[in-house]
């Protein structure tokens, strides 16, 4: 049987508490994985082991984690453990392009969860968290559980002009707050590096016939690379936005402070005017429920105002903000919209574009 087991942290209101934290997992079987950026360790054991952790007085709960994901399960809270502890607070983006099988897909979340409690505190360290929505549609409720947390971006896939949702992109519940892409970003044919050594399949070579990749790709090059569809591929997409978007709420603080000849104050605002239709979105968190600053409507473009800080949640409601409307989806299939790296660099490239492969962080 496998287990994650979660104890009482070292502080409940102090992630880097939790961090320095030293569990004793001597009562553990051989092999068992501290996993402290979520005061707990991860462990095979037997139903009599379970019992005599679930007596232990530092236990808070243990989690049954199914066979064919719990090395997922430890693989990204350590990854998100190594992100919050190399980054220092600074901030910074985890693109993480899995979902569970979906014969584990839960309709219910459960913000105590352990994937939850992990990426709740990277976000907490100022992390900003990009989930792949999973590849199960077009049926309604397939959706990535691990992406649907609200200190997320989950993120489908669509066409590369942005009118159409990919059938495979899973979708949410309709009318429900929570269970809904952030966005959706280009993740249909997606021509991006191949395995070395490994044939590509009969499927790449027809899609790569069927977009014109020899006329793309130089010949020297097809080799190293391929055409690939999914989720997986739009979120890296979305964590280079919001790479871009760091990036530049940092140059505009710095020259912003730099003109003013000071520090500016923490409650520092900044107004970010869209040129796109605004009355048209119908995800309520670009309206009535935002998750932070303010939204003005002009007709067709609209002001909106933030503070001057990279953090997950000012990050995400720019994201939403910036989504370009897709008239014939709901937001359970498609969240704010569509957003890519195009639309980014023309609201929030004033400063230059940051380069992904030296800043992102993947869980792969």
């Amino acid at each position: 049987m496998r287990a994650i087991v979660l104890t009482k942290p070292a502080s409940e209101h102090e992630v880097i508490g939790r961090l320095q934290n030293t569990l004793d997992t001597s009562i553990g079987p051989p092999g068992t994985e501290n996993l402290s950026l979520i005061s707990g360790f991860a462990i095979v054991a037997t139903s009599d082991e379970l019992q005599r952790f679930s007596d232990a007085e530092p236990v808070t709960a243990i989690w049954q984690i199914p066979e064919e994901i719990y090395n997922v399960y430890v693989r990204i809270i350590k990854s998100l453990e190594d992100l919050v502890i190399s980054s220092s607070n600074a901030p910074g983006v985890a693109n993480i392009s899995l979902a569970p099988p979906r014969q584990v897909l839960s309709p219910e979340f459960d913000p105590a969860e352990p994937i939850h409690i992990a990426t709740r505190a990277a976000a907490e360290n100022n992390q900003v968290v990009v989930f792949a929505a999973g590849n199960y549609g077009p049926a309604n409720n397939m959706l990535n559980p691990w992406s649907v947390a609200p200190w997320v971006i989950s993120v489908g896939a669509a066409s590369k002009d942005g009118t159409r949702l990919a059938d495979f992109s899973s979708r949410g519940i309709p009318a429900n707050p929570i269970y809904r892409p952030t966005v959706v970003a280009p993740g249909v044919d997606v021509i991006g590096a191949h395995v070395k050594g490994v044939r590509k399949t009969a499927k790449q070579k027809e899609d790569e016939k069927r977009i014109g990749f020899k006329k793309i790709v130089p010949w020297r090059r097809r080799r190293w690379y391929s055409v690939n569809s999914g989720t997986s591929f739009a979120t890296p997409e979305v964590s280079r936005i919001v790479l871009q978007i760091i990036h530049f709420l940092g140059k505009m603080r710095e020259s912003t402070e730099l003109a003013k000849g000071g520090p500016l104050p923490a409650n520092a605002t900044f107004a970010q005017i869209y040129t796109h239709d605004q009355n048209a979105k119908r995800d309520d968190r670009v309206t009535t429920n935002r998750l932070i600053g303010k939204l003005d409507v002009f007709g067709s473009a609209s002001t909106a105002s933030y503070p001057i800080a990279a953090s997950p949640t000012v990050v995400k409601q720019i994201i939403l903000d910036m989504a370009i409307v897709m008239p014939d989806y709901q937001p359970h299939e498609v969240g704010a919209g569509f957003v890519s790296r195009e639309l980014a660099e023309h609201y929030f490239g004033a400063y230059g574009i940051v380069d992904p492969a030296v800043t992102s962080y993947k869980v792969l």
